[in-house]
C-alpha cells in the first residue's frame, strides 16, 4: 500500500479520534452532568434555565415601584424590556420565597407596607392555600391554611440588612403574611431591585412618568379595595379614543382567503378541512377541530373528538393554554393579559383581557352581544384545548393629534356620589378605553365598578 495512502488513513483516524474527545468533554454521557451544562449551572439564578417553571401563573399583571420619599407608586410598562425584567424577577422573588423564606412571625401594620421604599407586585387573580399547595404544588415550610393574597410587596435589602423582605396581601389589605430571604440566597434578585428603586420619578408634563397614590394610604374610605389611582395634576400623552375595526373585513366585505390562512394554523393538516359559509358565519373543520367565525367578529375554535375528561392542575393546564395561544398568529397585535380562571366539568378555563398602551379595553356589551364575560378565553382538559374564543377585535394606529391632557379622579367622583350618596362604596377605579359595539371606537373614560355594575364616565 503506498505510503500516502497510509498517512491519509492515520490522519483521518486522528482527526475522528479528536472529534469524539471534544464531544466527550463538552457533552459526555447522558447520564451524568457535563462540562457544557455545568457551566450554564454557574451563571447567576437570573439566567438559569427554566428558573420560574411551575410558577407562571403568578406573573403579575401590574408591577409598580414605590420610593419612600415621595409616597407617590410609578407603574412599569410590562410591554418594555424594563418591565418584562422587573416582571421576570418578582416572579423569581415570589419563587425563592416560597422555597427559601422564612415566616416573620411579627404582626404587620397597614402602615408599615408604605415605610421603605418596595417593588409591588398585583396578581391575576387571588391565591388561596388549597390552591398553591394542592393544585399548584408548591413546596413551602412557612404555608398557613390562612393565607390568601393577590398582591406582592418586595422590600429589597438595603447597606447592612441581612435579608430581603417579601409581604403577601390581599387587595383589601386586610390580610398580611411576611417572609423574609437571607441576602446569601438573593443576592443577584436584590440588587436588581434596588435599581428598579433608584430611578428617577419626578412629575412632568408630556412624560409617561405618571405617579399613582394608594387609596388605602391616603385613607379613601370609599374604596373596597386598595387602588393605585393617578395623582391630580398630571398630563398624559395617551390616545383619547381608538379607532377599532374587526379582523378579515373591509366594511361588510369578508375576505375569505385571509381567513383560511389565519385558521390553518389551528388544524394538523389543513389541506382535508372543508368549509362552509354564509352571510353570517364561515366555518372550517375536519374530523375532530371545528372553528367558526361570524359577522359580529367573534371566532371559535372547538374540539368535536370526543375525550375523556381528567384533572387538569390549574398550572399544567396554563402552559398548554400559553402554548396554544401561539397559533392565533395575529394575537401578537394586541396586549393581553390573564383575568381569572375557572375550573368546571369541561377542565380549566382561563380567562383574558385586553389593553392598549397598559390601560384595559373594556367591552360594554360583551356578555349581551356575546355570551361571555371577557374578550378572550380558554379551556383545557389534561394536556388538550377543547376550546377557544376571541373577539377578533383591532385597534387602528393613528397619529397622536393634539396637545398632552390632564385628567383628575375627583369629578367623576363627585358626579358619583351625588347619585349613588356619599354611603356608597367603590371596588374599582381606573382609566380604561370604553367600547360598545365592536365596529366602534374605543373611548378614554374612567371605569368605576360598584358591587351593583359598572359606569363609565367621560374624561373632562
Amino acid at each position: 500500500m503506498p505510503k500516502a495512502i497510509v498517512k491519509t488513513i492515520i490522519l483521518v483516524a486522528l482527526v475522528v479520534l479528536s472529534i469524539y474527545q471534544i464531544a466527550m468533554l463538552w457533552f459526555d454521557y447522558p447520564s451524568d452532568r457535563n462540562f457544557f451544562y455545568s457551566i450554564i449551572d454557574s451563571e447567576s439564578s437570573l439566567t438559569e434555565p427554566n428558573e420560574n417553571e411551575g410558577f407562571e401563573l403568578f406573573y403579575p399583571i401590574r408591577v409598580a415601584t414605590y420610593q419612600g420619599i415621595s409616597s407617590n407608586y410609578e407603574l412599569m410598562e410590562l410591554s418594555s424590556n424594563d418591565g418584562v425584567d422587573i416582571a421576570a424577577n418578582g416572579l423569581a422573588v415570589i419563587r425563592r420565597a416560597f422555597i427559601k423564606g422564612r415566616h416573620d412571625n411579627e404582626y404587620i401594620r397597614e402602615e408599615e407596607l408604605w415605610d421603605k421604599q418596595h417593588v409591588l407586585l398585583e396578581l391575576p387573580f387571588t391565591f388561596e392555600y388549597k390552591i398553591i399547595n394542592n393544585n399548584l404544588n408548591v413546596d413551602s415550610s412557612w404555608l398557613t391554611e390562612t393565607m390568601s393574597f393577590d398582591r406582592v410587596y418586595i422590600y429589597p435589602a438595603q447597606f447592612a440588612d441581612e435579608y430581603m423582605k417579601v409581604i403577601f396581601a390581599d387587595k383589601t389589605l386586610d390580610k398580611r403574611f411576611a417572609c423574609t430571604i437571607l441576602i446569601d440566597d438573593i443576592k443577584v434578585l436584590n440588587e436588581a431591585m434596588v435599581k428598579y428603586n433608584d430611578q428617577d420619578n419626578t412629575i412632568g408634563k408630556a412624560t409617561n412618568k405618571i405617579l399613582y397614590a394608594s387609596t388605602k394610604q391616603k385613607h379613601l374610605n370609599m374604596f373596597n379595595e386598595d387602588l393605585l389611582l393617578p395623582i391630580n395634576g398630571q398630563y398624559y400623552d395617551l390616545l383619547k379614543n381608538l379607532y377599532g375595526d374587526m379582523y378579515f373585513y373591509d366594511g361588510i366585505k369578508r375576505n375569505k382567503e385571509a381567513i383560511e390562512e389565519f385558521v390553518n394554523y389551528f388544524f394538523a393538516n389543513p389541506e382535508v378541512a372543508w368549509n362552509t359559509e354564509t352571510s353570517e358565519v364561515i366555518r372550517f373543520g375536519d374530523l375532530e377541530v371545528v372553528v367558526s367565525y361570524d359577522d359580529t367578529g367573534l371566532f371559535v375554535y372547538e374540539l368535536i373528538e370526543e375525550m375523556d375528561i381528567k384533572e387538569t392542575s390549574l398550572n399544567n393546564a396554563y402552559v398548554v393554554a400559553s402554548e396554544f395561544l401561539k397559533r392565533d398568529t395575529i394575537l401578537n397585535q394586541i396586549e393581553y393579559e390573564l383575568a381569572g380562571y375557572q375550573v368546571n366539568d369541561e377542565g380549566v378555563t382561563y380567562y383574558y383581557d385586553y389593553y392598549y398602551r397598559g390601560i384595559p379595553i373594556i367591552f360594554g356589551n360583551m356578555y349581551k352581544d356575546y355570551g361571555q364575560y371577557y374578550p378572550m378565553e380558554i379551556t383545557v382538559n389534561s394536556s388538550t384545548v377543547k376550546s377557544y374564543k376571541r373577539l377578533l377585535w383591532k385597534s387602528q394606529e393613528v397619529v397622536i393629534q393634539g396637545n398632552p391632557f390632564e385628567v383628575r379622579y375627583q369629578k367623576p367622583l363627585d358626579f358619583l356620589l351625588s347619585i349613588e350618596g356619599n354611603d356608597v362604596k367603590i371596588d374599582k377605579m381606573y382609566l380604561g378605553y370604553y367600547n360598545l359595539t365592536i365596529s366602534d371606537g374605543a373611548y378614554l373614560q374612567w371605569i368605576i365598578e360598584l358591587p351593583n355594575g359598572r359606569r363609565a364616565y367621560e374624561l373632562e
